[in-house]
């Protein structure tokens, strides 16, 4: 099949997180399986208009990107009028079979697919309210209430158009867990059969590792951005009253210089160390020196890539109870959900580890067992190629 994959931003651009990382996963798979995949994205910072990576063809987009309010969509160089138009071009060399949209990021051609003569599989990885209910769950200080005005106002239109507009003017929505599902279902009255859920593959890991001895502090590690609702400033307060217990974050964000000053007077300089971003191939290296991956989420999370990354490399996890994250987790075999934002629940939970340190190795295999039966990349897509073709048929 020849696919069009329509997404706001690519792994090429600046602060790219889990959708931009699973959308190259899944264009990289789909081009080894022999299909042509290429991938529209808006131009932003960077200063070319097209790039070939290991087959993808990704083409970037000159557009204003930004559309606040309810009237952005007016300026004709908006991200969804000039996608439809570059999509229109290259489709008129050779027709495409099939469009992927990540989120609302197709909702151009959506508008246009009858005229275009074009199929629509689009991927939700949130929805609008759950977006909303993060935000205020996460307001501190004066310049947060500020900006609920823009953001009352971003949702509105999402919520009553371009949420809507995508989920219902696709032929196929896939949610990236149940708690997607769910939630999309009850916002947009979309037939829930519409909705097929695919969670993210992973393509491997190494294998678990040895528990630490108990003479040895247990070894944390968290990956992902630094933004405050990603719970970072619990976990710090949790493991300060923790002995025998570090802390190595990896990845960078708005938030670090916050959590470095909540690091000093916390007295936890000597126990945590702030990598910075790192490769994408370097990360089961830095799994496999670490004993249990927290994840002390505060957000309505769609479905973590970071999870699933850390049970392929055999490492049991602690995470919030929150969105889709118990789809990957089973609560007591493969790890332990914790009551987001409750900091004496975290700090509990992790000094089970520090008592019991065989818990280490046997929910580390189990993580890894079920990680490889339903997380892997093949299975994955297996499941996307099924509904790609069902749709072109």
């Amino acid at each position: 099949m020849r696919i069009a994959v329509f997404i706001k931003k690519t792994t090429f651009h600046k602060g790219y997180g889990g959708i931009e990382t699973q959308n190259k996963s899944l264009c990289e798979g789909l081009t080894k399986r022999g299909h042509e995949v290429f991938v529209f994205s808006p131009k932003l910072e960077l200063d070319r208009n097209s790039i070939v990576e290991n087959g993808v063809r990704y083409i970037f987009v000159s557009c204003a990107f930004k559309m606040d309010g309810f009237f952005g969509e007016r300026n004709k160089d908006n991200w969804f009028t000039r996608s439809a138009q570059r999509f229109e071009e290259e489709h008129a060399k050779q027709p495409f079979d099939v469009v992927i949209g990540q989120s609302s990021a197709a909702v151009g051609v959506i508008k246009r697919k009858w005229e275009l003569n074009i199929k629509v599989v689009s991927v939700a990885h949130g929805t609008i309210i759950s977006e909303y209910k993060t935000f205020l769950n996460n307001m501190v200080g004066l310049r947060e209430w500020i900006k609920i005005v823009s953001n009352t106002g971003y949702v509105l239109k999402s919520f009553f158009s371009r949420q809507r507009e995508y989920v219902h003017g696709s032929e196929k929505v896939v949610a990236v867990s149940n708690f997607v599902k769910s939630a999309l279902v009850d916002e947009t009255f979309v037939d829930a059969q519409k909705v097929e859920v695919i969670h993210n593959g992973v393509d491997g890991g190494a294998r678990p590792i040895q528990a630490h001895p108990n003479n040895q502090p247990l070894k944390l590690v968290y990956i992902g951005r630094l933004e405050r609702s990603k719970g970072l400033q619990n976990l710090l307060k949790a493991i300060s009253r923790l002995n025998n217990v570090t802390l190595s974050v990896i990845g960078d964000g708005p938030y670090l210089p916050q959590l470095a000053r909540l690091v000093k007077s916390l007295h936890l300089s000597e126990r945590l160390i702030f990598v910075g971003r790192v490769a994408p191939e370097k990360i089961p290296e830095i799994l496999s020196q670490a004993n249990v991956f927290v994840y002390p989420s505060l957000r309505y999370e769609g479905f973590p890539m970071a999870v699933v990354e850390a049970m392929f490399c055999g490492l049991p996890v602690i995470a919030s109870n929150i969105g889709g994250i118990s789809d990957a987790l089973e609560n007591g075999t493969t790890g332990y959900l914790v009551k987001s934002g409750i900091i004496a629940d975290l700090r509990d939970t992790i000094r089970e580890f520090v008592n019991k340190p065989d818990l280490i190795r046997k929910m580390g295999d189990a993580a890894y067992a079920k990680a490889q039966r339903e997380f892997n990349l093949d299975t994955m897509l297996s499941k996307y190629e099924k509904i790609l073709e069902d749709v072109v048929k």
